[in-house]
């Protein structure tokens, strides 16, 4: 995990693709992405029209998994239900923001507080878990040694906690940067 002038010093950018709009120059606290969609994979019992989309399904359990894993043996880094999801490279900030859901969001590149925080992370640990949890997903393949579904997402989220990179699948890292804190909109992006 980083402070806020340790990243600086990386100089790297962070860049949000926000679910709101927000004015250059305004402070964003991480809190104000608990009204993202990802907050209802903990509401309990799920909503029952969540509960019925597969995908759903799949990333809730992932969601609670990795939670799980994270209280136990990762407590230092943040929940991913309390932070701010950036990205410090543009190709996966763009790879993001052109899913359908999200296309035409309002992208910004942000600057951390002084009592930020950053953690970065690659998501294709999160992403393959995922595709284990699917039930609905075919040619299984666990390539972590897992002996079910459940060994293989504990696995998947050890890796992710971790900080390794997923190099099971040969291609680029996706690295997505966990912000705990607030940021300040530093400039809106066009993709």
């Amino acid at each position: 995990m980083l402070t806020s002038a340790e990243w600086d010093q990386t100089g790297l950018p962070l860049i949000h693709v926000s679910i709101t709009p927000h004015a250059i120059g305004a402070l964003v606290n991480a809190s104000y992405c608990n009204s993202r969609p990802q907050v209802a994979f903990f509401i309990t019992p799920p909503l029952p029209e969540h509960d019925a989309v597969p995908d759903y399904r799949a990333r809730r359990r992932v969601e609670q998994c990795f939670e799980a894993l994270r209280t136990s043996a990762y407590p230092a880094l943040p929940s991913r239900r309390d932070v701010l999801f950036c990205s410090p490279r543009e190709a996966d900030a763009r790879a993001w923001w052109s899913k359908p859901a999200r296309k035409g969001r309002p992208v910004f590149r942000v600057k951390l507080s002084a009592q930020s925080t950053v953690v970065v992370l690659d998501l294709l640990w999160y992403n393959y878990a995922v595709r284990i949890a699917n039930d609905e997903s075919i040619n299984k393949r666990f390539v972590l040694g897992g002996a079910n579904d459940d060994d293989e997402i504990t696995l998947a989220a050890h890796g992710y906690w971790s900080g390794d990179l997923f190099t099971a699948h040969g291609g680029d890292p996706c690295i997505e940067a966990l912000v705990r804190g607030q940021v300040t909109v530093a400039e809106q992006l066009k993709f």
